[in-house]
């Protein structure tokens, strides 16, 4: 049996190696698209929290204040956001989905389904079972690690 290292390298690489494939199957399927990867995530970050300033947008995407400036106005052209200036610090402007931003999300949550669904298609409903057992320990513990961390 391989040591735990090797088998930690092994499952790094493959797990890059799928998430690559993921990503080049999602592009190939909106190809015909008006819209990035950087806008899908930046569309999707909304929807976890919206609304949002774009300050705090840019932190969750771990990106610059000038990026997330320029992927909001991309996406404004787009009509996928609308940005409202706080009444009371007219200094703030809060971010949030438009109806044609919510669509695009249920694009792209289709899309999402059509690639989980081939990339697990090999898998039996036990093994498909027993991944998503080990994905959520693994997220419960990298939880753990992550406010751990941040309470230092």
């Amino acid at each position: 049996m391989q040591k735990r290292d090797e088998l930690l390298e092994e499952l790094f690489s493959v797990s890059d190696a799928i998430t690559r494939m993921c990503k080049e199957y999602f592009l190939t399927i909106f190809q015909n698209e008006d819209i990035n990867i950087g806008q899908l995530h930046t569309l999707l970050a909304l929807k976890e929290g919206q609304p949002l300033l774009g300050k705090e947008l840019a932190s969750r995407l771990h990106v610059t204040p000038s990026s997330i400036t320029q992927m909001l106005e991309g996406l404004a052209q787009k009509d996928c956001i609308e940005r409202r200036q706080d009444k009371q610090d007219r200094r703030n402007v809060y971010i949030r989905l438009t109806a044609k931003g919510e669509a695009k999300l249920q694009q792209v949550r289709a899309a999402r389904l059509i690639i989980l669904t081939a990339m697990n298609k090999p898998l039996t409903d036990n093994e498909l079972q027993a991944d998503l057992d080990r994905q959520h320990k693994i997220l419960a513990h990298m939880q753990t690690i992550s406010s751990t961390s941040k309470e230092q």
